[in-house]
């Protein structure tokens, strides 16, 4: 039931007057008429009113009695989908009307109605002062000094996702009326207006105001945000100030006046998606005062386009205008540091200095963050942790959730609780008396599952109590002979009372501490001050006991866990059980009941998160419902997920007749025990070994699914299947499937290992599997771009085609085999693989066999094997060139066609350096080589007058040959610079630190000065002690090492790492010199692409390099395994490192998608 709560500024008025005020609807509304006497009446509603009757709340007054002051203050009215409205009063004569912080969302109905007509001081409502001359004697004073404040005053409500007329003003002509920073967002998605203020005609000639500022319209869909008009000729004071509507879709204007009356000044208009801003309605020759608003542009005639008036419409008046050339009106305050509050929000001006002056908004409902940018729904209790905030105020709810907020649990795994109970969590039911079950589908008595406690009889199903005990379980105690203990004690047994501290006597009347006077009232959320003998509230909580929740926003108490949740029956007299939770509320001397099923203990207060309850000792083994209860209260403390929780007594386990470990209620035992009280020695089962015969279980047709069912097992077996057949697989229910046999010309092994509580068991068989298609290569086909050959074939089926088989290929390169791969054919059974050579070879050779069967009984010279020759060139130059800087370089090639047909289309063209040396004719031009000819080739080439000793790098391009890269250096007379390396060598050391805590440097030195090695550098760097001070980190350092005197053999030392002058470690070393010396050769491969500036990633190039004797080191470039300092220092290229001796060697490279090069001639390569 809602709770109603209503004040009066005068008690001593309340009980005579408020049995005539209130009316209660048969629908749930608040229906308060025929206000009989001139009072001031304050009406609280903290809890929501949902979907009521007729109206949420109706106000209407005879007009025989008036009243001084209406106060409507934190009323939320929700989801009404039916009746006339939500709010809607009629008042005819009254001094003032305050609605404030009040919500409205999600009506079907208009919201807000108000009619308010006439004021108490009009001189035609003298006689209703002698009609109620008792109650106006008691309020003159009260009346009197009102004064001439406003009659209405509307402030800080929100309105959101309203589907009609969210909010109507009926005026009198002299009513002063004040709508101040309201909130207005997401309504009216069915095209109503919005907020219509109209002051009827009248014939009083007073002068009067209506303040309309600081309000906030906001993505709105109605006919309009804001209809003002005057249905009079009298003057009178309007001002539309400092409001802000953005991003509404009005149908027709943000603001609609039919007054001119109204100044509608320093507001700000954001509106894109709508024709106009502000329309003027009347006819009248005085224009409305229009001026210093933000329209959304800074020029009169972009802002003249938003106004609809008698400039477009002869039948309207006129609005003058004048904008502010700035986007905020002069009272809105900026926060552009915070995204204007991303137009979910309004700026309320800066923090104090303490923090700086940040910018602060007060976000409109549905959206929190500093800058307003998140969406929320905090107004629904953020979906109770039952759903998802997907919108503003949207929640969409998991399974089983209901409501808008998500807080209503549903039981439909449970038949609804059958009709007989109530759902109090998912799929969890509370039962009504009478019934039980989980879906409280079982009729039952009261007696037959609870009994009378030993205190009386079930008869009937009901108990028959003995004297001095209470129904219906006979589990209460009786002491109305001794005042029910006073309320100071507790009833324990008939007319026996047990007192609590600070009280004596046998009815506990006799108070003997030092607070029983401290505080007139129980103080339910707060705390007693025993000097001023008030109570103390907690946040959020106000009255005389803190029993009213301020702002709705209060933590109500919950309970969140207990502790212990169970107990053997014969526990200790002292055991307790701590009940934790939030917000507890002192009770009289911190006494509390707590009940197990339907038998009370004693509780007590400890603090407002913890209660200690007693625990009964006549309670017998079993589950039983657990609930704490405030004393003095009949409504027990809600567990924090609304579920139910159970208190287990269990019969302990007896530690002489369990051989284990006793635990609870439960004997353990060792893992070589078993039985109820490991009584018995645990034997393992032997593994049984079954080798099977069936000829149905040991064959399986290619490409047809296979299946095979193991004998039945008990249910909790589990099942291990080992076998080379590549998608043999076994589920829980012990049936083997194999989707596509692929064949082989030798059986698959299958071993299947069952465990049991019986033991293990292995099964093992040979699955045969004949192979029944043959793959064949039809044709090879040379890319005409790159250096790949596309290898096509198709399937050979025995019996039928069913297609994405595998085809094992063998490709061969000369007599060498260099690609062993399996792919997979289509659908109709083609297949196709493109193939790049990796060597200098120009006859391949392929077979395509089943790969079933084994390559040793495959011959290279096979009927099936299908081959094919690449054409080639060959390009001979001259390796050094000679230039002068800006004259013109000529230079000769030979080039000789290697393949068996022409050459045609080839063309040079300069790789690098490009902005030194260009072709005079682009792209020269070579005629056509005929196979086996060589032609010779004169180039000439421009340079530039900075040109200085490099490496010039041509490409000749051929069609349907690979790309040929030509190498020359350029030496130009006194450009080199000579430069020796130093050091020769980087040595690294890595330290892992094992637990040191260092708070300064490392000092890192060497015994020998003057010795072979210095540092260069270390990472981190040695300063940056944090970095490599704590555990598990690292200290890389990089040692140079300087070139050895002939003389010296060998040098040994100690590298010395001191910390604060202590010497921690010692790295000793040894340099030998020796004659053959490796070092390091670091290759860099770069594309014509990458030499422009242009880089891609150019893995799996192949880098080899051979001694005259034949003996090669292969790389294959990957850049993931290059150490990150070299990478470093050569970051544009991809890198490989070889490490060799000073002897004649040649270089060989080959790519998937580029060219190959070859070095002709043997070189020397030095550091």
């Amino acid at each position: 039931m809602l709770r109603k709560v209503l004040e009066h500024r005068f008690k001593y008025l309340q009980s005579t007057f408020i049995s005539s005020m209130m009316a209660w609807s048969s629908t749930g509304d608040i229906s308060i008429k025929y206000l009989p006497y001139q009072l001031s009446m304050v009406v609280y509603v903290p809890t929501m009113i949902e979907n009521s009757g007729y109206y949420s709340i109706r106000i209407y007054q005879n007009s025989a009695y008036p009243i001084d002051t209406l106060r409507l203050q934190n009323i939320q009215i929700n989801n009404q989908k039916g009746g006339r409205g939500g709010l809607f009063i009629n008042l005819l004569s009254y001094k003032s009307v305050n609605i404030i912080k009040s919500s409205f969302q999600r009506n079907a109905v208009p919201s807000v109605i108000l009619f308010l007509r006439q004021n108490i001081d009009h001189p035609n409502h003298k006689a209703t002062e002698t009609s109620a001359s008792a109650a106006s004697d008691i309020l003159k004073s009260l009346t009197s000094n009102l004064g001439n404040s406003p009659l209405l005053n509307f402030e800080e409500n929100r309105f959101e996702a309203n589907k009609n007329l969210v909010s109507y003003f009926f005026l009198e002509n002299h009513v002063n009326a004040t709508v101040h920073k309201n909130i207005f967002s997401f309504n009216n998605s069915n095209r109503s207006g919005i907020t219509t203020v109209e002051i009827s005609s009248s014939e009083s000639p007073l002068l009067f105001e209506l303040e309309i500022f600081e309000n906030i319209w906001s993505r709105n869909k109605g006919e309009w945000c804001l209809y003002i008009a005057a249905l009079t000729r009298n003057s009178f004071i309007g001002n539309v100030i400092g409001n802000q509507f953005r991003g509404n879709q009005n149908v027709r204007g943000s603001v609609i006046t039919g007054s001119p009356y109204f100044n509608i000044n320093n507001n700000e208009f954001d509106n894109q998606h709508e024709q106009f801003d502000l329309e003027v309605e009347y006819m009248e020759h005085r224009p409305v005062n229009a001026t210093h608003n933000y329209w959304g542009y800074d020029d009169v005639n972009s802002v003249e386009k938003r106004i609809l008036d008698g400039k477009k419409d002869t039948l309207r008046g006129f609005a003058v205008v004048n904008p502010f050339n700035r986007k905020r009106a002069t009272i809105i305050e900026s926060c552009a540091t915070v995204k204007n509050c991303s137009d979910h929000g309004r700026c309320i001006g800066k923090t104090s200095k303490i923090t700086a002056g940040i910018d602060r908004c007060l976000c409109d409902s549905g959206f929190s963050g500093v800058d307003c940018s998140q969406i929320s729904c905090s107004s629904l209790n953020d979906c109770f942790n039952n759903g998802v905030c997907v919108a503003p105020n949207t929640c969409k709810c998991y399974k089983g959730w209901l409501q808008a907020d998500c807080s209503e649990p549903s039981c439909y795994r449970l038949a609804n609780c059958s009709g007989h109970g109530k759902c109090i969590s998912l799929n969890e039911c509370e039962c009504n008396p009478l019934y039980t079950g989980i879906d409280c589908s079982i009729p039952s008595t009261s007696c037959s599952i609870n009994g009378c406690n030993n205190h009386g009889k079930c008869v009937n199903n009901e108990c028959v109590c003995h004297n001095g005990w209470a129904a219906p379980f006979c589990s209460h105690a009786l002491c109305d002979d001794l005042n029910n203990c006073s309320n100071s004690g507790i009833c324990v047994e008939p007319n026996k009372c047990n007192c609590l501290p600070g009280y004596t006597g046998d009815d506990c009347s006799t108070c003997s501490g030092s607070t029983c006077s401290a505080c007139p009232y129980q103080c339910i959320h707060g705390r007693c001050n025993s000097l001023t003998r008030k109570c103390s509230c907690l946040k959020g909580w106000i009255g005389n006991e803190c029993e009213i929740c301020e702002h709705k926003t209060c933590e109500l108490s919950v309970i969140l866990f207990v502790l212990p949740t169970a107990i053997g029956i014969h526990h200790s007299e002292d055991d307790r059980i701590a009940v934790y939770g939030i917000d507890f509320p002192k009770t009289h001397f911190g006494r509390y009941t707590c009940l197990y099923g339907s038998t009370a203990a004693e509780g007590f207060y400890i603090s407002s998160s913890l209660i200690k309850c007693s625990i009964p000792r006549t309670t017998g083994p079993g589950r039983y419902l657990f609930n704490v209860i405030p004393y003095e209260s009949n409504q027990a403390i809600p567990f924090l997920d609304k579920r139910l929780i159970h208190f287990t007594f269990y019969v302990e386990c007896d530690s002489v007749d369990c051989k284990g470990s006793c635990l609870g209620p439960t004997c353990v035992c060792r893992s070589d025990q078993e039985g109820i009280l490991c009584q018995q020695a645990k034997i393992w089962p032997k593994i049984n070994r079954e080798i099977t015969v069936s000829a149905l279980l040991m064959k399986a047709i290619e490409g047809k699914p296979y299946t095979a069912k193991i004998p039945a097992q008990e249910p909790n077996a589990i099942y291990n299947l080992n076998s080379d057949a590549d998608g043999l697989k076994i589920d829980p229910q012990g049936i083997i499937i194999w989707k596509k046999p692929i064949g082989r010309d030798r059986p698959y092994f299958v071993n299947l290992t069952i465990s049991t509580s019986n033991g293990k068991s292995l099964i093992s068989w040979n699955l045969t599997v004949l192979p029944t298609y043959s793959p064949l290569v039809s044709k090879v086909e040379r890319e005409t771009k790159g250096s790949r050959s596309v290898i096509q074939g198709f399937i050979q089926f025995i019996n039928q085609n069913f297609g994405h088989v595998p085809i094992r290929l063998l490709i061969y390169s000369g007599d060498k085999l260099e690609e062993n791969i399996v792919v997979i054919s289509s659908d109709d059974g083609r297949f196709l693989y493109p193939y790049v050579p990796t060597d200098n070879v120009t006859f391949h050779s392929v077979i395509a066999i089943h790969p079933g069967k084994s390559i040793s009984s495959v011959l290279i010279n096979s009927s099936n094997a299908f081959s094919w020759r690449d054409n080639d060139v060959n390009v001979y130059y001259e390796e050094e060139l000679e230039a002068s800087p800006g004259q013109t370089l000529m230079a000769n090639y030979q080039i000789k066609n290697c393949g068996d047909s022409p050459l045609m289309g080839c063309t040079v063209e300069v790789i690098a350096p490009r902005d030194k040396i260009q072709l005079e004719k682009y792209g020269e031009y070579i005629n056509i080589i005929n196979p086996g000819y060589t032609i010779s080739q004169k180039i000439s080439f421009s340079t530039s007058p900075v040109l200085d000793s490099s490496i010039l790098i041509l490409q000749l391009n051929c069609v349907g040959v690979p790309k040929k890269i030509i190498k020359q250096r350029i030496e130009v007379p006194g450009s080199r610079i000579a430069l020796d390396a130093d050091p020769s060598e980087v040595v690294v050391v890595h330290i892992l630190n094992k637990g040191l805590s260092f708070q300064e440097p490392l000092d890192i030195k060497f015994r020998e000065e003057g010795g072979p090695l210095f540092l260069i550098f270390s990472n981190p760097a040695i300063n940056n002690y944090k970095e490599y001070g704590s555990a598990g980190s690292m200290l890389n350092l990089y040692f140079g090492l300087r070139s050895l005197n002939n003389t010296e053999r060998v040098v040994s030392g100690n590298i010395i790492l001191s910390y604060r002058g202590k010497q921690i470690l010692f790295i000793p070393y040894k340099c030998v010199n020796v004659g053959a010396v490796l070092f390091n050769y670091l290759v860099a491969i770069n594309d014509e692409l990458s030499l422009i500036g242009n880089y891609s990633e150019l893995n799996d190039i192949e880098i080899k390099l051979r001694s005259a004797s034949g003996i090669e080191n292969k790389h294959q470039t990957r850049i993931s395994g290059l150490d990150d300092l070299v990478q470093d220092l050569v970051p544009c290229c991809i890198l490989s490192i070889f490490s060799i001796i000073l002897i004649q060697l040649m270089m060989a490279s080959s790519s998937p998608i580029e060219c190959q090069y070859y070095s002709d001639k043997l070189h020397q390569w030095k550091v």
